[in-house]
């Protein structure tokens, strides 16, 4: 399945090939092995390059459609978000960029078209996060925060409006993560501790509701308690 919901269901056959393809091109992606043996980098790079010009492809192709209907923008969206993170496994992060902030403006008309379909607005905050940080690893750490920024305040909304589904509450702790890094990194301990302290917040009242919940313990865990 893609990063956004499709209001209606497209070809069956293309979406098993979209979904086949993307599958390969996370399990290649994920892999440990391939990731943090130098000696495989290049293998790496000629596995993931198949699945990047399948997404190149999809996108160009529903490019030139011109179909504005919302699943159809659904599509472009999630062929532009896969072509980004494909680029920036082995590509130029600058064209990561351009392709993740081209999912991120479909993403957002979406979003303001259908204000409570909290799919949208979830894929919205991820591609913030992951401009962020695209941002932040090419030395911008200044457009990284407000990116960071604008997907924490979209996750804060969506757990205000949620109170009792939990993924909502772990989605919001979890954006605290990576602008906490950065300001750490950039010299704003207080800052960053702020965020952490905040997140811990949010999981501590999750673990409490949900005793039994592992992803919950699990995510406590991922910050440090």
């Amino acid at each position: 399945a893609g990063l956004v919901h499709l209001g209606q269901p497209v070809e069956q056959r293309e979406q098993q090939a979209i979904d086949a393809v993307k599958g390969f091109g996370d399990a290649v992606s994920k892999n440990n092995e391939l990731k943090n043996n130098l000696s495989l980098e290049a293998l790496r790079k000629t596995l993931l390059k198949e699945p990047l010009d399948f997404f190149k492809k999809l996108r160009e192709r529903l490019q030139a459609d011109r179909d504005t209907k919302p699943e159809s923008l659904a599509r472009l969206a999630n062929a532009s978000f896969d072509l980004g993170k494909l680029t920036n496994e082995i590509g130029d992060k600058q064209d990561a960029l351009i392709a993740y902030r081209e999912a991120l403006a479909i993403m957002q008309k979406l979003a303001d078209a259908n204000p409570t379909d909290t799919q949208f607005q979830s894929n919205l905050a991820r591609s913030h996060g992951n401009i962020g940080n695209l941002l932040s690893a090419t030395g911008k750490p200044g457009e990284a925060l407000k990116a960071y920024e604008s997907a924490m305040a979209i996750q804060q909304k969506l757990a205000d409006a949620n109170p009792t589904d939990t993924r909502f509450q772990s989605d919001l702790a979890a954006s605290h993560s990576n602008p906490g890094v950065l300001l750490s990194a950039t010299g704003k301990p207080g800052e960053a501790l702020k965020l952490y302290e905040s997140a811990l917040a949010i999981q501590q009242k999750l673990a409490d509701s949900n005793p039994t919940d592992t992803s919950v313990s699990k995510m406590r865990a991922s910050f440090g308690t």
